[in-house]
């Protein structure tokens, strides 16, 4: 009988625990990666900032957590830019797709000016959206800088 409990007790667990596992993401090749992308870059990181993004409704009790990423572009594939800098905001944590750029390094960058939040719900010292501001993560194909990847753009 205890062990009826045991097995009982185990498929319990196992059925309610939320998943906390780590990002789940369908990847695309090149062309669909950049169909779906409002701008697709070239660039150099020259900051990384992490901030805390505060939900507007006090309802809420945790914060987000987000990565401010700067880069210099160095070529603009896809996209009209308006600086020769762009703002590249990403999830800080890895569960949560969020990308880890490297200072100094440069990336190929699928950014979309959207994010899931609504921009009205949460408030931040920085600006979230704009010209210039986008959003990225492992799910839209963002990666470090790749000849390969370039070759596959540019036939595009």
């Amino acid at each position: 009988m205890r062990f009826l409990y045991r097995i009982t007790f185990v498929s319990v667990l196992l059925t309610t625990a939320v998943d906390t596992t780590a990002c789940d993401c369908i990847l695309t090749g090149v062309k669909e990666a950049v169909k779906r992308a409002d701008a697709v870059l070239l660039g150099t990181v020259i900051s990384v900032k992490d901030l805390e993004i505060v939900p507007v409704d006090v309802l809420t009790h945790f914060p987000l957590y987000v990565r401010r990423v700067e880069l210099i572009v160095d070529r603009a594939f896809k996209g009209r830019m308006v600086s020769d800098t762009v703002v590249v905001y990403t999830a800080v944590e890895g569960t949560e797709c969020g990308f880890d750029f490297r200072l100094g390094l440069s990336y190929i960058v699928y950014g979309d000016r959207d994010t899931s939040f609504d921009s009205r719900q949460v408030s931040s010292d920085e600006p979230l959206y704009g010209r210039g501001i986008y959003w990225t993560s492992i799910c839209t194909r963002t990666r470090l800088y790749d000849e390969a990847e370039v070759k596959g753009i540019d036939a595009l």
